[in-house]
């Protein structure tokens, strides 16, 4: 028998609460929803005030998931920022948005006041359609990149290396860094035209194949699930 644990009111959007975890809470189908809208940075700047209100509570502003209601839950939220994120689909996060999602840990299930099995609550009837999109691209954005996390998009990255170094205006490692004498001989600026920087960004957004990170084919062999019954012991 399954144990229950209500969370009443909890309000956080978990985008894929437990995808990101490792497993899709969206069914295949998902896949053949298809945006109105277009990528841009309008769009999910669009979606910030609607993250805020109803995301940053669990996730924080960062995407990070370390936050006060994200330490109480009993699954962490997915963290937005990380490279398992790459695993999702952009029409999945969508769906988990839409429809909510659910957690279980051994034989205990984590409840929101939604429904029975659900801790995140679906969202298709608060934010409209376009809302929703726009609230994917904005997930899309916290994705960070370079080794410390501190980038948001790949066409930062591209301003960056293109500058010949970061400028950072404040805090300890305020400068410039193309003015930086230990900085490698390697790294120079340089003044890419619009098409190569499209060209730049449509090749490192090819380096990742969600559809090979989401083939549970191709997932940990040893989890609990896939390992061999134990052999009958039969001495005497």
């Amino acid at each position: 028998m399954r144990a229950l644990v209500l969370f009443p009111g909890l309000s956080c959007v978990t985008a894929g609460a437990h995808d990101a975890h490792g497993h899709s809470a969206a069914p295949l189908e998902a896949r053949l929803l298809q945006s109105p809208i277009p990528t841009s940075d309008e769009q999910a700047v669009a979606a910030q005030p609607v993250y805020d209100r109803l995301c940053a509570g669990c996730h924080g502003t960062d995407g990070k998931a370390r936050t006060p209601i994200a330490a109480k839950l009993p699954v962490r939220p997915t963290n937005l920022s990380e490279y398992l994120m790459e695993s999702m689909r952009d029409e999945e996060i969508f769906w988990v948005i839409t429809n909510g999602a659910a957690a279980h840990v051994g034989n205990v299930s984590f409840v929101h006041s939604a429904g029975e099995g659900q801790i995140m609550p679906p969202f298709g009837g608060v934010l409209d359609e376009t809302q929703r999109w726009q609230l994917v691209q904005y997930v899309r954005r916290l994705r960070a990149y370079m080794h410390d996390g501190s980038i948001r998009t790949l066409d930062e990255v591209v301003k960056h290396y293109s500058s010949g170094g970061r400028t950072i205006k404040a805090g300890p490692n305020s400068g410039v860094g193309s003015e930086n004498p230990n900085q490698s001989e390697f790294v120079k600026p340089f003044d890419p035209s619009s098409r190569d920087k499209a060209d730049i960004l449509a090749f490192l957004g090819s380096l990742t194949d969600r559809t090979v990170l989401a083939d549970r084919s191709l997932s940990n062999p040893f989890t609990p699930a896939s390992q061999p019954a134990p052999k009958e012991n039969r001495s005497q």
